[in-house]
């Protein structure tokens, strides 16, 4: 995963489905990270997520909209989308309703 620290924007595992190679080339083509479910296992689920990313997650789990999020914490709607977009790549989880029951399992929002 150096790649990825080192600024890659997608990472596949070696043996991806054409279906998954083009969901990755265009999700990159719209400059967002892609990471291969395959590979984010591998990781685990807390693959470094920072308090920032935490306290997005737990506003996503108790159903704030991405507007309202950058309200309560006093940033901009595109950086909540920028912390949201580190959090799937992160996780490997791809919509908003697998990162709400991430969060549900991890015991969020308090």
């Amino acid at each position: 995963m150096t790649a990825i620290h080192a600024g890659a924007r997608g990472y596949l595992d070696h043996d991806v489905e054409e279906s998954e190679l083009l969901t990755a080339i265009r999700t990159v083509a719209c400059d967002r990270t892609y990471i291969s479910a395959n590979v984010t296992q591998l990781l685990g689920v807390n693959a470094s997520i920072t308090g920032r990313e935490r306290q997005i997650l737990e506003l996503l789990a108790a159903g704030y909209t991405d507007r309202e999020i950058a309200r309560k914490l006093q940033i901009s709607e595109h950086t909540v989308h920028s912390h949201l977009d580190r959090l799937r790549a992160k996780t490997g989880l791809r919509r908003r309703a697998d990162l709400t029951r991430l969060a549900l399992k991890h015991g969020m929002p308090k």
